[in-house]
């Protein structure tokens, strides 16, 4: 069975898009707070360079950390994306 949106349906599903977005920026004031982790990844996913360097800010990240986003990244082929997660600073 195939599933085809309709317009109004996409509507909505950009909305709702948005109102996470706006959900995880508002909530997400600390830099290691669950809410700012998944704003990180979506940005990534989104190939969003200008939201993911705004959720990083000055965040230091751990190494593991830093290597799974890292490795998220990949998966776009996003080199802009890649960059800014390499040049992320981290934790010592």
């Amino acid at each position: 069975m195939n599933f085809i949106a309709t317009s109004h349906e996409q509507t909505i599903s950009k909305h709702t898009l948005t109102r996470q977005k706006e959900f995880i920026m508002t909530h997400s004031n600390d830099p290691g707070s669950i809410a700012n982790m998944a704003g990180i990844q979506t940005a990534i996913a989104n190939n969003d360079a200008t939201e993911l360097k705004a959720l990083l800010g000055d965040q230091q990240l751990g190494t593991l950390q830093k290597d799974y986003l890292f490795d998220l990244a990949k998966l776009s082929g996003n080199t802009e994306v890649q960059d800014i997660i390499s040049d992320a600073p981290e934790k010592p």
